[in-house]
C-alpha cells in the first residue's frame, strides 16, 4: 500500500488525509484475512487462512482458540478494525488527577505536543486501529484543577480541543 502511495506522490498525485484514511480501509477490506477475537477486548488472538479458518500461527481451529480464550470468535480483520476504531472514538471525559500526577507524567518524558495548560504525554499509548495515527496520554491544567482524559486521543483531536501548535513527536 505504501508503495502504491509513494508511486502516486511521485507522480505529482496530492491525497488529504482522509482520502489516505478511505484508501487504507480499502485496502484493509480488500487484502486482509480473518482473525480470532474476544469481542470488547483490545488485541486480536491471531489471524486465520480463510480456507482453512485456522490460526496462522499454531494452525489452532477456533474451538481450540476458545479454550484458551473464552467467548473468541472467528471475524474479518477489517471488522475488527472498524469496531476497534470506533471504541477508540467514542466520546471521553476528563477525571481529576493530583497536581503532582499532573507534574511527574509532564516531567516523565518532553511532551508530543503542548498548548494552553494541556499536554500530550511524549510516548505514544497505542495507535488508532484505522487510520495507525499515534495516540496519546492527555493533561490539562485549568488554574487549580488537574485533568487527565479518560481515552488517548491523537494530535488531531489534541488540536481540535486546544488549538494549533507545535507536534514534537516523531512519527
Amino acid at each position: 500500500m505504501q508503495n502504491l502511495i509513494s508511486a502516486a506522490a511521485q507522480a505529482g498525485e496530492q491525497f488529504t488525509d482522509d482520502e489516505l484514511e478511505q484508501f487504507a480501509a480499502q485496502m484493509r477490506r480488500d487484502l486482509l484475512p480473518l482473525c480470532f477475537a474476544v469481542p470488547g477486548e483490545g488485541f486480536i488472538i491471531d489471524t486465520a487462512d480463510a480456507k482453512t479458518r485456522r490460526s496462522h500461527i499454531n494452525g489452532h481451529s477456533l474451538a481450540e482458540i476458545q479454550l484458551r480464550y473464552p467467548g473468541a470468535v472467528l471475524v474479518p480483520l477489517a471488522e475488527y478494525v472498524e469496531a476497534k476504531a470506533q471504541a477508540q472514538d467514542a466520546p471521553g471525559r476528563w477525571v481529576p488527577v493530583t497536581e503532582d500526577r499532573f507534574h511527574e507524567m509532564l516531567n516523565v518524558l518532553p511532551p508530543a505536543a503542548w498548548q494552553g495548560g494541556a499536554f500530550l504525554v511524549g510516548e505514544a499509548s497505542d495507535h488508532h486501529a484505522a487510520s495507525g495515527r499515534p495516540r496519546f496520554t492527555c493533561y490539562r491544567e485549568r488554574g487549580e484543577e488537574f485533568a487527565m482524559y479518560s481515552r488517548a486521543m491523537t494530535h488531531n483531536e489534541f488540536v481540535a480541543q486546544f488549538g494549533a501548535c507545535e507536534f514534537y513527536y516523531n512519527t
